[in-house]
C-alpha cells in the first residue's frame, strides 16, 4: 500500500540526477580499494618469492654436482 508520505521520496529517487564527477569519484575510490586489498594479499607471497629467489641457478654441491657432471658427460657422448 502506498502512503502519501512516500510519494515525495519516491519522486526524488526516480528523478535524481547523478553528477558525473560524483560517479567518477566513487568509481576511483572503489578501484583504489580493490587495488589496496589485492596488494595487501599479494605482497606477502611476493616478498617470500623474492627472498627465496636469491640464486642465479641450481646450486651444485655434493650429490647434485655428481648428477650434473654425469648427465653432462652422457650428453656429450
Amino acid at each position: 500500500m502506498l502512503r502519501t508520505a512516500d510519494v515525495p521520496r519516491l519522486y526524488l529517487i526516480a528523478n535524481r540526477k547523478t553528477n558525473p564527477m560524483t560517479a567518477l569519484t566513487h568509481t576511483a575510490a572503489t578501484l583504489l580499494r580493490i587495488f589496496a586489498l589485492s596488494a595487501m594479499m599479494i605482497a606477502p607471497v611476493g616478498g617470500l618469492a623474492w627472498s627465496n629467489a636469491g640464486g642465479l641457478g641450481i646450486e651444485k654441491q655434493g650429490a647434485g654436482l655428481v648428477l650434473f657432471v654425469t648427465l653432462q658427460r652422457q650428453s656429450m657422448s
